[in-house]
């Protein structure tokens, strides 16, 4: 929270010419603080609000925020076009059951789920699945957010990164289970990938791992593959 706080506001300063002197100065003071005070509760306002819109706790950041209206795939070309390091970050609604991923007490199951990943010259290293209460500290990697994020849009950029045939263990633990993972968690649009990833996908582990999550979804895509299996036994 102290991030984002920090991130919107700035850092606060000391209240100037409190100190001593005269009846004038004293009531200056005043004027000063009640500004402070107002101000402060200002900024905790846009920080709260910057946690409302499913941002999660980001601190030691500066963060710029993107529409992805036009294509999640072509926003995230664009930013890769600039070949420095950033995070990627947005956030899709997550399929029930799933629960939180981080240590905070949750009286209700989180509905949306924060996906980022990070651009290393122009290419995608890195991929993370948080929920909204999970507190990030980006180590000063510029972080940009986007929002109006398609899901269906998700699910296929992030299909991308599990491959049917190219042989891409080496990137297993950053990005194709990663990635597996995320198309899972949304709460629409997976089961045609995951079956897709299932009927297509050479790795064993892989097709485990999609099968897996279809046993867990509620669409009647899931149920029908399955009926399908179990019929052609």
């Amino acid at each position: 929270m102290n991030g984002i706080r920090s991130a919107v506001c700035g850092t606060p300063g000391a209240v100037r010419g409190v100190a001593g002197g005269s009846g004038a100065t004293s009531t200056r003071a005043k004027r000063s603080s009640s500004r402070r005070l107002v101000g402060s509760a200002a900024c905790w306002v846009l920080a709260m609000g910057a946690l409302a819109v499913g941002q999660g706790r980001i601190a030691n950041v500066v963060t710029e925020t993107r529409s992805a209206a036009q294509g999640l795939e072509r926003e995230i070309g664009t930013i890769a076009a600039r070949g420095t390091p950033v995070w990627i970050g947005y956030s899709v609604p997550m399929g029930p059951g799933s629960g939180g991923f981080c240590s905070a007490v949750m009286l209700e199951p989180p509905t949306q789920l924060l996906i980022l990943a990070r651009l290393d010259q122009g290419k995608v290293a890195k991929l993370r699945t948080l929920t909204p209460n999970c507190e990030v500290d980006a180590g000063d990697v510029p972080v940009v957010w986007l929002t109006n994020v398609n899901p269906a849009q998700s699910v296929a950029w992030l299909a991308g990164f599990v491959s049917p045939s190219t042989d891409r263990r080496g990137e297993a633990a950053d990005l194709t289970r990663p990635a597996l993972n995320a198309i899972g968690l949304h709460a629409t649009d997976a089961a045609p990938k995951l079956i897709q990833i299932v009927r297509t996908t050479a790795d064993r582990q892989l097709r485990k791992q999609a099968m897996s999550w279809l046993g867990r979804s509620r669409d009647p895509q899931a149920v029908r593959f399955f009926e399908e299996l179990l019929n052609a036994e």
